[in-house]
């Protein structure tokens, strides 16, 4: 069975829509508002475009001025005046007006300068050059104002920029050379030199010198142009460049005195400085100081017997001359061998003890020497315990018309010690008794006491050490007899030591020697045969003197055995040859 189907295709009509009345009317008012705010905006988006073309920002026109921000007084200088256009709008009609300072000139005498334009981003420099002059510390300003109209604009503005230098100092020199010290009523030479170290300064220069009250003036090098009571007054005109001047003023000093000398040009009936100096002098009495040295040390320390050279220095370290004065030295003190005195320009009174040199000048701020010597006696001379300590005292004067000065100097005297070694076979004055063969016998005990002495001058001493090795084939046998102090054997540096504490003035002359007596066994070797063996190294002593401070020293040689031949009478020299 057949079945035939056809498919119309359905076709759509389109909608109408109907619009009612009052839809229709929000509609067109919605029309013309949005119509409305387009057209505004548009208005505004344009009318700020306008206005952002067209605004200025005054902050970006830009003024400034460099230069150094100290100088020397008259130096060349250079000030750059810079200004710039940070702005989006060109600037036109520009005047750069410069107000210079007071005491400056310029190379170019110009200070108005004028530029048609400014571009945007563009800048401009005027560089001026000219010097400044003032007194030192002093402040000088430089104004600068740009006038100048922005493109478009009818109303003119400005911009201020100022820079400040400082004077440190001045290339014009004043220099015042004179005493600064002066006695009263003394005369005095003064005088005043002025320099310019720079270039040539034209004007009516003038140098005014301001005296002190009281002083005298006898005469002034070159005469002043004018005199007001205690100002001199000298026109000087320009100054040229290294050309140094100079004016000298005389006169009596009564007081401590200013003179004030002041270098400028007239301006408004006053002095403008460019430089001033003040020179001081004060009323002293003239001083002076003299000094001794010995030996050429102003501390030393001597040794009896010694020769002393002393050299006496005075010195004027014033401004003033001192005419005439006399050195005098006197020695004191009984240590002196006045005898030995050997003077130098000068003369030497014995019964008064004195040396003099008279009638010496002495220049100002100078220092000058006389000399003389002396030697000390060998031996002090000691009565009894009340002498010690000696020092020899020399007092050196200097004297004027108007003072005295002196100086005293005393030299301290170290005592005399004195070490003796002995060496004995037969001992008598301890007991400590000796054995072996005489003459010594190699590989047999031969036994010695050895005697150390210690004799002092006129100072105490303190920590005594006396010490001497022990030769070869020897040895220490313990046994010793002591006046004071202890012995003992060192066995690393293979020495005997004797130490006192203190060792009074006078020992082994008014007061008991101090001695040390000990013995040594001696054991020959079979190589001494016909030859000496030694019995003790050399001795040595050290200790400090109480009253000098100093370290004294002193030795004794060796012993031997023949050398006990020289102390002990009992043994002859050739019994201290070696046998077998």
């Amino acid at each position: 069975m057949n079945l035939n189907f056809k498919f119309q295709p359905i076709q759509e009509r389109p909608q109408k829509f109907n619009l009612s009345s009052w839809q229709k009317k929000i509609l067109k008012t919605t029309l013309i508002v949005g119509s409305v705010c387009i057209i505004f905006l548009a208005l505004l988006i344009t009318g700020l475009l306008i206005q952002g073309q067209t605004k200025f920002d005054i902050s970006k026109i830009n003024l400034e001025i460099t230069g150094p921000e100290t100088t020397e007084s008259s130096a060349q200088i250079t000030y750059k005046i810079k200004y710039s256009n940070n702005s989006a709008i060109t600037i036109t009609n520009l005047k750069l007006v410069l107000d210079y300072p007071e005491n400056f000139t310029a190379f170019v005498q110009k200070n108005i300068f004028e530029k048609d334009f400014l571009n945007p981003s563009e800048k401009h420099e005027i560089e001026i050059q000219g010097r400044l002059l003032g007194n030192e510390n002093s402040k000088h300003q430089i104004k600068a104002t740009l006038y100048y109209k922005p493109e478009n604009f009818k109303s003119q503005f400005k911009k201020q920029a100022d820079f400040t230098t400082l004077i440190n100092s001045s290339s014009i020199l004043l220099l015042w050379q004179g005493p600064n010290k002066v006695s009263e009523k003394q005369k005095i030479d003064l005088e005043l030199s002025y320099l310019n170290k720079q270039e040539s300064i034209f004007g009516d220069f003038q140098i005014q010198i301001i005296l002190p009250k009281d002083f005298e003036l006898e005469k002034s090098n070159p005469k002043p142009d004018k005199q007001e009571s205690e100002k001199l007054i000298y026109f000087i005109g320009a100054l040229e460049k290294d050309d140094l001047e100079k004016l000298q003023i005389q006169g009596i000093i009564n007081q401590e005195s200013k003179f004030r000398a002041e270098l400028g040009v007239i301006k408004n009936n006053e002095l403008d400085i460019y430089a001033q100096k003040e020179h001081n002098t004060s009323l002293v009495q003239i001083q002076a100081n003299i000094s001794q040295t010995i030996n050429s040390q102003e501390n030393y320390i001597a040794n009896p017997g010694e020769t002393l050279n002393y050299v006496l220095t005075y010195e004027n370290p014033d401004d003033l001359l001192i005419p005439s004065a006399n050195v005098i030295c006197a020695l004191t003190g009984q240590a002196f061998d006045l005898n030995s005195v050997q003077v130098k320009n000068g003369n030497f009174n014995l019964s008064t003890q004195e040396i003099a040199w008279d009638n010496i000048q002495i220049a100002p701020q100078k220092k000058a020497s006389v000399k003389f010597s002396v030697k000390l006696k060998d031996q002090m001379p000691i009565q009894d315990f009340n002498d010690k300590n000696f020092s020899a005292t020399t007092l050196a004067t200097l004297e004027t018309e108007n003072f005295n000065t002196s100086n005293e100097l005393e030299v301290k005297i170290n005592s005399q010690v004195d070490l003796q070694a002995k060496a004995y076979y037969n001992e008598q004055s301890v007991d400590i008794q000796n054995s072996g063969p005489i003459p010594p016998r190699v590989g047999q005990a031969t036994t010695y006491t050895i005697h150390w002495q210690i004799t002092n001058g006129a100072n105490a001493l303190e920590n005594v050490v006396v010490k001497a090795g022990l030769p070869a084939n020897t040895r220490y046998t313990n046994k010793n007899h002591l006046s004071s102090g202890r012995i003992f054997y060192n066995q690393l540096s293979n020495e005997l030591i004797w130490t006192i504490d203190n060792l009074s003035a006078h020992t082994g002359k008014l007061a008991p020697l101090e001695e040390a007596v000990f013995q040594i066994e001696l054991i020959p070797a079979k190589e001494r045969v016909g030859k000496f063996s030694l019995v003790l190294d050399s001795s040595f002593l050290s200790t400090q003197d109480a009253f000098t401070k100093n370290t004294l020293n002193d030795s004794q040689g060796y012993l031997d055995t023949i050398s006990v031949s020289k102390y002990d009478s009992s043994v002859d020299a050739d019994d201290g040859i070696i046998v077998e």
